[in-house]
């Protein structure tokens, strides 16, 4: 083959090329000419609303609007105190006490106000604790006992929310409450070292018909597409004396420190 050939080769391969390239462009124009032409207006907003749709379909669900909350509670729990009595020593074995640790449950609704603001409305099953124990050096008898006070709050907080699948959130607000019992055990050694060990209930006698408690923290959740898991540490104090002060001379009000972890569902 001759430079000539060669060159016309050349030339034909490149006008065919460039004729192919013209003739596509011009067909996409037309296309898209002829396309948005004949689209009625009604037909184009119903598109969008089946893309919208499509896309929020395609999208995992944020637990949005009202949503429901179970969750399992784990707290360090103890108390302030001042002994009231005339001689101020008529309890001072309480100042022995020490902290303990309980268990409760928690349910309620998450309202959103806005998409930075919740509202928090619950229902909060739980106990405090103060522990005392003596152990005598001279004759090996002990004496311990644990008294849990068993509550039932209605807690009402303000959540400020950031994130949507990932969340995390401050809470403060009041509670509410009721001591309902305490739970008395209680078990002693003599000196023979017999064990004898005491289970009891003690109703409301002596305590304060109504408590209010202070309830603040901060929380994680970690939503999927109908349910989301959280854990919030807690702080709760008790705003008010939990005894009575002309049934007993005590000042004595309940603090902790606390564990919520549990689910929301969405309803």
């Amino acid at each position: 083959m001759t430079t000539k050939d060669i060159f016309f080769s050349t030339l034909r391969f490149l006008s065919l090329l460039l004729l192919f390239v013209f003739i596509q462009s011009s067909a996409s124009i037309g296309w898209t000419q002829i396309t948005s032409g004949n689209v009625n207006p009604d037909e184009k907003k119903e598109e969008n609303k089946k893309e919208k749709k499509e896309k929020t379909a395609s999208e995992p669900d944020s637990l949005t609007g009202t949503n429901f909350y179970l969750s399992g509670l784990y707290q360090y729990s103890h108390r302030s105190f001042e002994d009231n009595s005339p001689t101020h020593d008529y309890y001072a074995d309480w100042q022995q006490q020490t902290a303990g640790y309980n268990g409760g449950v928690n349910a309620g609704i998450i309202m959103e106000l806005s998409d930075f603001i919740h509202l928090d409305i619950g229902l909060s099953y739980f106990g405090h604790s103060e522990n005392y124990s003596y152990n005598d050096s001279l004759t090996d008898s002990t004496f311990n006992y644990k008294n849990t006070y068993m509550q039932l709050a209605l807690p009402v907080r303000l959540r400020v929310v950031y994130g949507d699948k990932f969340q995390v959130y401050g809470f403060a607000g009041v509670a509410p409450l009721n001591i309902l019992k305490i739970k008395y055990k209680s078990n002693y050694s003599t000196e023979a070292g017999i064990q004898v060990e005491r289970d009891d209930e003690i109703k409301t006698d002596g305590f304060s018909t109504f408590n209010l408690m202070l309830t603040a923290g901060f929380g994680l959740t970690y939503n999927l597409n109908r349910i989301g898991f959280f854990i919030s540490p807690e702080y709760r104090r008790h705003l008010m004396n939990t005894y009575a002060d002309k049934i007993i001379s005590m000042d004595h009000k309940m603090y902790s420190y606390s564990v919520n972890a549990g689910i929301v569902l969405k309803f």
